[in-house]
């Protein structure tokens, strides 16, 4: 346990919007869960977290956000500032309730999980395509913070990790059978919703 204002070595290797070396400019709140069994590429089985811990972990994290203004686009998990070499909190952490019940970290509510929703209610910088385009997906998640290299059009062994992440961060949280780095209409909305309703300062 390290005092907030000192530097600790929580992150590691890190990236995330623009900054690295996260160690030095983060706070990091660790969670206790087994994780998953089974060979991750073979859709591992994930362990859900207790729910005390995540009842103590959201008012913890309400504070922080408070008392130093985080933005909600800044509360993210390993796996999104080291995607590859980290896999947790995991596609079970539960994202959703956090943001629900605490106001912690991005999310996208239920009457903004269509292209219309997101529209109506802000200004996306571009329409979102037909179909799925890697290409499209690549630049949404590197507009969104990931360390996405400039130009990337196609989702590449080394890039697999990230979709993942994304993936148990945002779209498919809660589903332990898409975590894969497949790509389909949910991540297209979820990532250019994301961009649209926390534009990049």
């Amino acid at each position: 346990m390290v005092p907030e204002e000192m530097r600790s070595w929580h992150a590691g290797v890190s990236f995330w919007r623009g900054t690295n070396n996260l160690n030095a400019s983060s706070i990091g709140i660790e969670n206790i869960n087994l994780g998953y069994t089974g060979p991750e590429a073979n859709y591992p089985t994930w362990y859900d977290f207790d729910a005390q811990q995540i009842e103590t972990l959201g008012r913890l994290s309400a504070d922080i956000v408070t008392r130093y203004n985080i933005q909600p686009y800044n509360i993210i998990g390993h796996a999104d500032i080291a995607p590859g070499r980290k896999q947790d909190p995991g596609i079970l952490f539960p994202w959703r309730e956090l943001h629900e019940t605490y106001n912690v970290g991005a999310w996208l509510k239920s009457d903004e999980l269509s292209p219309k929703g997101i529209s109506g209610k802000y200004k996306p910088h571009e329409a979102l395509p037909n179909g799925v385009s890697e290409a499209f997906i690549l630049t949404q998640l590197r507009n969104y913070g990931y360390n996405v290299p400039e130009g990337a059009s196609t989702i590449t062994p080394e890039l697999e990790g990230l979709v993942k992440s994304f993936k148990s961060h945002f779209s498919h949280n809660g589903d332990s059978g898409a975590y894969d780095p497949t790509v389909d209409r949910s991540v297209m909305l979820w990532s250019w919703g994301l961009n649209a309703k926390y534009p990049h300062e």
